[in-house]
């Protein structure tokens, strides 16, 4: 039989009533049974103690045994109590009742002596109290011993005898009984009251409850519109509105969802890293364009397909199957084609913690890697070269402290070589901190209208007697006039000698160096033309670069710190202008740069 909720309800209204009554009639009946037995035995010690001196008298003889027997009568009527006067060997000589019933035979209370056990604690002075079946009553029975001492007092003076009180717990119980017959009547009263309550509020509660039930069928076939009436201000009017707000809800999320359905695919549309799901399956699950680019398929071809056969690189799929064996993030690196790409791959995890997928991010590190490897040669270049100067000082300064050398010649000799030596690390700090002010943009330079062919003219000239000593010629092929340029002379000039230095530097014995100016564009493009080695194409993007070498040959042998074109790239960006080269290896390098006319500024 299936109970609906009307019935549950009613039912467990029934059960939580019956079980509080039961279980408080129950504790009430033994707390109050406990409470009156208690109050007894305190009610007959304190009876006891009352008696104590009078008892004193009694067996020291000083009192008359007719009126205490009265007295003991007068006690046993009031109290319901059996009264014993025992004297210190445990003989009873003196009883409330004379006479005693007990396991169907007739016997007289007096001159029966109890035994040791029964006295040995009340005559040792301690008030005994005692409760259950006695072998000298048919029913059980309250017992209190107190001591009698010669003073009166229990726990003072010497112990004459004691007094016993026996009282039936029939008598003590029988409130206690009543007072239970009247709790079952209630019981039974408030199970009637329930019953009428429980079909009562059962019924309100069930009643909207099945037109809730109905319109939740109505929900969960996709009709989010249906709504049911809210009435009262209880709880169950309360669900009601809470069900039309949640029917509110479920559809604007439904719509929300939608929408965040297109934000996410417009995200990761957007996204320069490659980003690829898979399912536990093995399904290919979602492809973004990046992603699409890099692995060379389209996601429409890839959707359902088996990931392990799309994926063109064996560390990638091991990285995915790794995550989903453990269910951990995992890193890697690995090479596709001529990039170098990092991937991050996560577990797609359901609150239980169980993996249903995986996601990697792909992203190309192989310009960071360029930069990281440019980092670490520039670092060991500069050690070089300021290692190599400080060598050369230090080895000739200990000849010279050494007294090695004595001869004055080598030994002006060796002094020079210190002087060069310390002007080059003089230079190349000096290039380090202009080159580091240049590219912090802490460099404030006056900027004026400037004669280009003159200054290059004047930078030319200052140049010849190196050029000659390398049996180099500089051939300056410039217009008869060039317009006006913004800039700094100083920083032009110090442009100049780095590109005429290159030159030079990099020419063959008899080679020749051209320098050509013209107007393009409201630009001034000047040029320096070597007939040098040459640089290889696949170094060309690289020589802008601090301490950038392209091979050993051309590694100088002269006094430059390798930072000159980093420095002439800075001054050129300085004047807003635009520096490039171009270069076949074994013909010669052409380096040119643009600086804006006045007429543009």
């Amino acid at each position: 039989m299936r109970w609906g909720l009307f019935h549950k309800l009613m039912f467990t209204y029934l059960v939580v009533v019956l079980i509080t009554v039961v279980t408080l009639g129950g504790a009430f009946y033994q707390l109050l049974t406990t409470y009156t037995i208690n109050a007894k035995q305190e009610e007959l010690v304190e009876e006891g103690l009352q008696l104590n001196q009078v008892t004193a008298g009694f067996l020291t003889g000083m009192t008359d045994k007719r009126s205490f027997s009265s007295l003991l009568a007068v006690l046993d009527r009031f109290t319901g109590a059996r009264v014993w006067v025992v004297d210190k060997t445990g003989l009873i000589i003196l009883a409330s009742q004379e006479m005693g019933f007990a396991r169907g035979r007739l016997y007289s209370f007096r001159g029966l002596r109890l035994d040791p056990e029964e006295t040995r604690q009340v005559l040792a002075g301690n008030i005994v109290r005692l409760r259950g079946q006695s072998p000298r009553f048919n029913e059980p029975v309250l017992t209190v011993a107190v001591p009698v001492t010669t003073t009166g007092e229990p726990g003072t003076g010497e112990v004459l005898g004691a007094i016993f009180l026996n009282a039936p717990i029939t008598g003590v119980t029988a409130t206690a009984a009543r007072l239970f017959h009247y709790l079952v009547w209630a019981a039974l009263l408030a199970g009637v009251i329930s019953t009428l309550l429980g079909v009562y509020l059962s019924r309100t509660i069930s009643r909207p409850l099945r037109e809730m039930r109905q319109a939740a069928l109505a929900m969960s076939g996709g009709d989010y519109r249906t709504r049911i009436r809210a009435e009262g201000s209880d709880e169950v009017g309360e669900l009601a509105r809470a069900f039309n707000d949640l029917a509110n809800g479920l559809e604007q999320s439904m719509e929300a969802l939608h929408e965040e359905k297109g934000k996410l695919d417009s995200m990761l549309s957007s996204m320069s890293e490659g980003v690829v799901a898979v399912d536990r399956e093995g399904k290919l699950m979602r492809l973004n364009p990046a992603a699409e680019n890099l692995l060379g398929v389209s996601e429409a071809q890839a959707s359902g397909l088996d990931w392990r056969e799309v994926l063109p690189v064996r560390e990638l799929v091991d990285l995915f199957q790794e995550t989903l064996d453990k269910g951990q993030i995992l890193t890697g690196t690995f090479e596709l084609g001529a990039q170098k790409m990092a991937a991050s791959v996560s577990p797609i995890l359901t609150v239980q913690r169980e993996v249903l997928g995986a996601v990697a991010v792909l992203k190309d590190i192989s310009q960071a890697e360029r930069l990281e490897q440019m980092r670490r040669e520039f670092v060991a270049n500069a050690s070089h070269e300021l290692r190599t100067p400080l060598t050369v000082i230090r080895g000739y300064n200990d000849a010279l402290l050494e007294g090695v050398v004595t001869d004055p010649e080598k030994r002006k000799s060796y002094h020079l070589s210190i002087r060069e030596e310390t002007m080059r690390l003089e230079r190349l700090v000096r290039n380090l901190l202009d080159l580091s002010r240049l590219q912090g943009g802490k460099v404030e330079v006056e900027m004026v209208p400037l004669d280009l062919k003159g200054v290059i003219e004047a930078t030319a000239t200052k140049m010849a007697g190196a050029a000659r000593a390398r049996e180099i010629s500089i051939d300056m092929r410039l217009p008869d006039t060039l317009p006006q340029v913004i800039g700094n002379e100083d920083r032009l000039t110090q442009l100049l000698i780095i590109l005429l230095d290159n030159a030079v530097q990099f020419s063959h014995p008899g080679g020749e160096v051209v320098i050509r100016a013209e107007e393009k564009q409201e630009e001034v493009w000047a040029s320096i033309a070597d007939q040098g080695v040459g640089i290889p194409t696949e170094h060309l993007p690289f020589i802008w670069e601090r301490f950038y070498k392209v091979d050993k040959a051309r590694t100088r042998s002269g006094t430059g710190t390798g930072l000159g074109l980093a420095i002439a790239r800075e001054i050129v960006k300085l004047h807003q202008g635009n520096i490039w080269v171009e270069s076949q290896p074994g013909k010669g390098t052409t380096f040119t740069f643009s600086l804006k006319t006045v007429k543009t500024v």
